[in-house]
């Protein structure tokens, strides 16, 4: 027996959840021994997040940075991820698409089309 001298679940109802259980009621709420209670509470932000937001925004609100910025942008001495960052901004990011035109079988992605002619099936 447990310290204290209880049964570990004296007390508790025991945890029906599945249809066909003895005792099921699928009226009853489900009963649910442990709560989590721990975290971040929703809406709260990550702090990593904030502070990388934060950063950004005294970066981006120095006027100093913003004319160079500009300049290097004028120039054509933007890295091009920055650029394409500032065309999808600008004008929202194109809708990738795949298409899909027959069938490949996994030994032709293997080992190649013209040899998986000569592999058994």
């Amino acid at each position: 027996m447990p310290r204290g001298g209880k049964r570990p679940n004296a007390g508790r109802k025991p945890r029906v959840s599945a249809p066909g259980a003895a005792g099921f009621d699928s009226t009853a709420p489900k009963t649910v021994t442990h709560l989590n209670r721990g975290g971040r509470k929703p809406g709260v932000p990550n702090k990593a997040t904030t502070e990388a937001k934060e950063f950004a925004a005294a970066i981006l609100g120095d006027p100093r940075y913003v004319k160079k910025l500009r300049a290097r942008a004028f120039a054509g001495k933007l890295h091009p991820s920055v650029e394409t960052m500032l065309w999808y901004y600008r004008s929202g990011k194109p809708k990738e698409r795949v298409e899909h035109s027959g069938r490949v079988s996994l030994i032709d992605l293997l080992v190649g089309p013209a040899e998986s002619a000569e592999a058994p099936v």
